[in-house]
């Protein structure tokens, strides 16, 4: 058995830990657009807008969404995302902005695949009707 002096060691740990980080950084999926602003409603009407997911693996990715944090003015909705999302295709996902209250809204949606996860940033503004 060969041993190695303890730079050689040293480094090989380097370079395999540097593989791990690489490999765990590869972009599974693209988000488009990176922030979604919502145009400014009132108390109690909806508005949509569509963030598109594309698949860029060269595999079937499953994939999931959350609104963070969850419950207030925002809801996320996969209506034309199939199951899982085909090699190179896109869906949207379509998120309504729904404020009950007047106010700025700053939530995200976040989708979570094959151990990567990107966020988008959704901005909302209620403010109350002018009469």
């Amino acid at each position: 058995m060969k041993v190695l002096p303890l730079s050689a060691l040293s480094l090989l740990l380097v370079a395999a830990s540097c593989q791990t980080f690489s490999s765990a950084w590869t972009q599974t999926f693209d988000l488009d657009p990176k922030a979604v602003r919502f145009a400014e409603s009132t108390p109690g009407s909806h508005s949509v807008e569509a963030v598109i997911v594309r698949n860029r693996t060269d595999q079937p990715l499953w994939f999931q969404t959350r609104i963070e944090p969850e419950g207030r003015a925002f809801d996320a909705h996969l209506s034309t995302c199939a199951r899982p999302l085909p090699i190179g295709d896109e869906c949207a996902v379509f998120v309504t902005f729904s404020p009950l209250e007047v106010g700025d809204y700053r939530e995200q949606l976040c989708v979570r695949a094959a151990a990567a996860e990107s966020c988008v940033p959704l901005l909302g503004i209620a403010r109350a009707e002018r009469r």
